[in-house]
């Protein structure tokens, strides 16, 4: 497993190296994959790759629940890095049987759910609907340019999270926070946190950690 993630992160970089090549560095570069611990390594590391996009955690998509959707977004933005998250929302046409999202009145909830948090946490994410059946509802579609219209306002603003909060994970364990049940609490509470790698905490300029609080997580 471990020769098969490196071989994959490895072969993007090369891609990603040529194509800077090939236009001077006029180009950004990244790719899509379910970033595990090597993928988000060699991100903050690379100076070939500039982004990455995947989906973050599988946990707390029922109605109710709350994921944490910037799950490393700290880490990356201090190392220059951009991270796309991938919603992949359940709703009434995929995935009801397993996440309860099972009337429209759920399936929109989860939508206001997810839109808000974008809103808030001030990330960049993205979803599709594998089920064609899910635009033929007219309640959808109104909720979908009401909240194209909140977006264009929030898009002018600065969205920058605050946080007094710092998880920090060991340099192999970033991504494993998602469903690390300490910060799924923290989420619950509604506490906003900014999670990193101890390498990057230590890196970092100390006129930029506001923290009140370090919780030390991982090896």
């Amino acid at each position: 497993g471990l020769y098969r993630s490196a071989q994959t992160m490895e072969t993007i970089q090369a891609w990603c190296k040529s194509i800077k090549h090939a236009s001077d560095g006029r180009m950004i570069t990244g790719a899509h994959w379910a970033v595990g611990d090597g993928g988000c390594q060699l991100m903050n590391t690379s100076p070939w790759i500039d982004f990455g996009g995947g989906p973050g955690t599988y946990f707390n998509r029922r109605p109710g629940g709350h994921r944490r959707l910037d799950f490393i977004g700290e880490d990356l933005r201090r190392n220059g890095k951009w991270f796309f998250e991938e919603m992949d929302i359940r709703t009434k046409f995929y995935g009801a049987h397993f996440q309860g999202a099972d009337t429209i009145e759920k399936t929109l909830s989860v939508l206001k759910r997810t839109h808000a948090q974008i809103s808030t946490q001030g990330v960049g994410g993205y979803w599709y609907e594998f089920r064609s059946s899910c635009y033929a509802y007219p309640a959808i579609w109104r909720l979908f340019r009401k909240q194209a219209e909140i977006s264009e306002l929030h898009a002018r603003d600065d969205r920058t999270m605050p946080a007094r909060i710092a998880v920090i994970y060991g340099n192999q364990g970033l991504t494993k926070s998602t469903g690390d049940m300490r910060t799924s609490v923290l989420c619950r509470l509604g506490a906003p946190y900014h999670a990193m790698r101890f390498n990057t905490l230590m890196a970092s300029d100390p006129a930029t950690l506001s923290y009140n609080m370090y919780i030390f997580i991982g090896k």
